[in-house]
């Protein structure tokens, strides 16, 4: 069809097409020659060296508390024995989202430096001070920043300095970041992988790379709807970065970190990094936009959806019930088209609390 249609074109149109195809394959080889060299191999990442071939753990200074004491992130770095990218894993930038340390924990133990190609480098806790709070943000009055609210950092309240040191660790040492979350102790989250279009990575390569997780669900941001993300402030200085999203609750034996690692090491396989081919899922829904739910009622939450589910416009998604044993609203689905990304399971409400979210699907 491509060619018939080529063919039949004028020589000026035929000409128009090759010059805009000439001028974007232009664009991509000046994005490839300008990370060609890919990123440098620290000497270490804070105490831990890297040395080719091996494992090696430490711990990462990022600030300190009032008595003058580190505030430091845990590290495994592991150098393979062949040269090639360095992909840094994170965790926790959410203290309450422990899920995801427990899927680096896998990632980690899964790795063989002797099958990997480049620098693989995780952080298990990214943001101590609200890991150790056992809270979703750190809770010093004088902070109070969701790690997702901070980049890329500056020199002000201490979540916006811990995210202004990794992002200069990530300028000089990262090809490629991979920013771990959960639905926290709260809400369970259907597996899905977040990517931004900045323009400064080409599209085309951002979507085969999000790919490369093998989840059922992309989200392409094509709104910047978090401004002061990973999501968008990494891929801003060329390298791709990707939120990947699965699981959560209260509960350790339903983290769902084994298939969070699982997606992860997928991703390491599609970029090369070690032995293998990515998963390749039956099929991947994208969405491009979302809704948050919130009751107007307080009271016991009922879920009636699960994560993954696909709704229509006044599909229910949950009852309130409040103390006295009566409903008093259900919350209905506002679009068509959409599909439950996520849903709380803490069994109490109160007015406006974040019960659901829904993304709203591309059209096949």
């Amino acid at each position: 069809m491509i060619k018939g249609h080529a063919m039949s074109s004028s020589p000026q149109a035929l000409s128009r097409r090759t010059l805009a195809l000439a001028i974007s394959a232009v664009c991509v080889l000046a994005f490839s020659a300008a990370r060609a060299l890919g990123a440098t191999w620290p000497e270490r990442v804070g105490t831990a060296e890297v040395r080719a071939g091996e494992v090696t753990r430490g711990r990462l200074p990022l600030i300190e508390y009032a008595d003058g004491s580190d505030v430091e992130a845990p590290v495994i770095v592991i150098a393979g024995k062949q040269p090639g990218p360095v992909a840094w894993l994170i965790s926790c930038g959410h203290g309450d989202e422990f899920g995801g340390a427990l899927a680096l924990q896998r990632v980690a133990k899964a790795l063989d430096p002797a099958t990997v190609s480049g620098l693989v480098v995780l952080i298990p806790v990214a943001n101590p001070p609200a890991f150790q709070a056992m809270r979703r943000v750190n809770p010093s009055p004088d902070d109070l920043m969701d790690f997702g609210e901070a980049f890329p950092g500056e020199p002000r309240f201490a979540t916006e300095r811990i995210a202004e040191k990794y992002t200069a660790l990530w300028k000089d040492h990262a090809d490629f970041v991979v920013d771990f979350h959960t639905g926290g102790d709260r809400f369970v989250q259907h597996p899905f992988v977040i990517f931004t279009i900045t323009g400064t990575v080409p599209t085309a390569r951002m979507e085969s790379l999000a790919r490369m997780f093998g989840v059922p669900t992309l989200w392409r941001d094509r709104e910047r709807i978090f401004a002061s993300d990973i999501t968008i402030n990494v891929p801003a200085m060329g390298i791709p970065a990707f939120l990947l999203e699965v699981g959560g609750s209260g509960v350790m034996e339903r983290q769902q970190d084994a298939r969070q690692a699982e997606f992860a090491l997928s991703f390491l396989r599609g970029v090369g990094m070690i032995p293998g081919k990515p998963v390749q899922p039956d099929r991947i829904s994208v969405v491009e936009q979302y809704r948050i739910i919130t009751p107007s009622r307080g009271g016991f939450f009922y879920p009636l959806v699960k994560p993954g589910d696909p709704v229509e416009e006044g599909t229910p998604l949950a009852r309130i019930v409040d103390v006295y044993g009566d409903e008093v609203e259900v919350l209905r689905s506002p679009s068509s088209g959409a599909i439950v990304l996520g849903i709380q399971e803490f069994p109490v409400v109160a007015t406006g609390s974040w019960v659901a979210e829904l993304g709203i699907l591309v059209p096949d």
